[in-house]
């Protein structure tokens, strides 16, 4: 711990501290008002429950050629509850998010993710879910090279959240590389291709830790296509992916037989019975009606699609899919509301339950969620409140975990900072 708070110290201070280095801070723009400018929509609500936000293709990547050095904060007071069958918390954290970019040169970037936790309340568990308590997290910590506009190379320690992909990967971090090749625009589209290499979490801290030996090192593997449209009035988004899990360790599987993934034998010689390979889609469409007349003021509607499929598991229990709808109205650039409703389903083994998302369920579960979120634009503060509510997809079997209800309330301010104001000039 004392050695990672040496590290962030040595990034920030001499920097915050430092004459010639100019500070500049500007709050998290809102999704109407950067539609109104055409510009890139950065503030689409997380879709994981947790909201923690992923920045990887936002703020600090659309600053690439115009700072040498850059962080961005956010800092979250939030009051949580969640209650199922083999869990009841009530929980009070305060959350303090940094990430920090260094163009070191024109091709070669540094980038840090970390995340402060203080938490009290209390925790009944009958299983060990490994969730993360209180203390100091490194979230993220990659180089990025950039050869050109088409190619990039990022190879670290990579958060998963990139993916958007609740249903298959959260925001857990890995060391990966990622490749990506960005294709030429086309009228308003942008796309590129993404291959990932990555080596998952084996679960092994406190689970057969005497017995817990694989050959050969677990993988986690993506390839991807994406592509966006963005324009004034409407958006379309898409992200298509092939993922692949291999030799997961006996804890993942363990784990994940409680969150309804078939797995054979039990204690240290437990092993998934199907193999988990396939495809993964995510579709957004977002419609904005600026300055409607009939609507009064700035509206913004979006529909979003995640689904999921295993083509490793036998079908009716491989599938799963979520749905959600948004819809963002703006008050004079006084206060923006966001409300959203999902619904989702997710089968038995769709996907490998210790890396999926705990707030839907993991797997062999279906129900809705609730989400309400105010931007407020001169304090630059959001208030939000969610409610997911799931049950087992077969009610009548009574060996899996019965209904969950979690509930969440959080406010939270968030800045960027500029350190360093000069563009980076061709050698």
């Amino acid at each position: 711990m004392r050695d990672i708070l040496i590290i962030v110290s040595f990034f920030f201070l001499p920097a915050l501290k430092a004459e010639n280095f100019v500070l500049q801070e500007k709050g998290f723009e809102s999704y109407l008002t950067l539609a109104e400018s055409k510009s890139e929509v950065k503030n689409i609500p997380s879709n994981d429950f947790n909201q923690e936000i992923d920045l990887k293709e936002n703020i600090l990547d659309s600053n690439e050629d115009f700072s040498n050095m850059y962080f961005f904060w956010k800092a979250t007071f939030e009051i949580q509850s969640f209650t199922d069958e083999t869990k009841t918390n009530g929980v009070v954290s305060t959350k303090i998010y940094g990430e920090f970019k260094w163009d070191l040169t024109k091709e070669l970037a540094f980038q840090l993710q970390a995340l402060f936790i203080g938490r009290n309340g209390f925790t009944q568990s009958i299983y060990d879910r490994r969730d993360r308590s209180r203390g100091l997290y490194l979230l993220e910590s990659f180089f990025k090279w950039k050869a050109d506009s088409s190619y990039s190379f990022q190879f670290g320690n990579i958060n998963q959240g990139f993916l958007e992909a609740p249903l298959l990967m959260t925001d857990k971090t890995f060391p990966s590389f990622i490749l990506r090749y960005h294709l030429e625009d086309f009228y308003n589209f942008k796309s590129h291709f993404l291959v990932q290499g990555s080596i998952p979490d084996n679960a092994s801290e406190s689970v057969f830790r005497e017995t817990q030996v694989i050959k050969g090192f677990p993988s986690f593997s993506v390839a991807s296509f994406n592509i966006k449209n963005l324009n004034s009035n409407f958006d379309f988004f898409n992200r298509f992916t092939f993922f692949h899990y291999y030799n997961l360790s006996q804890a993942v599987a363990e784990r994940s037989r409680i969150f309804q993934n078939t797995v054979e034998r039990t204690g240290s010689d437990s092993i998934f019975k199907y193999d988990y390979y396939g495809f993964h889609n995510h579709i957004k469409i977002t419609k904005r009606f600026l300055n409607d007349s009939f609507l009064k003021g700035d509206w913004a509607g979006e529909w979003g699609l995640e689904y999921i499929h295993n083509l490793g598991a036998s079908s009716h229990i491989n599938e799963g899919y979520r749905t959600y709808l948004r819809l963002y109205h703006n008050f004079n650039h006084f206060v923006e509301l966001i409300g959203e409703l999902e619904n989702f389903l997710n089968q038995s083994n769709s996907s490998v339950a210790y890396y999926n998302s705990e707030f839907y369920g993991h797997n062999g579960r279906k129900g809705f969620a609730l989400k309400m979120q105010a931007h407020f634009y001169d304090s630059n503060l959001n208030l939000g409140v969610s409610l997911v509510n799931s049950k087992p997809i077969d009610e009548d079997d009574k060996t899996v975990i019965g209904p969950s209800t979690a509930f969440q309330v959080f406010l939270t301010t968030n800045r960027i900072g500029v350190l360093d104001n000069r563009r980076i000039k061709d050698e």
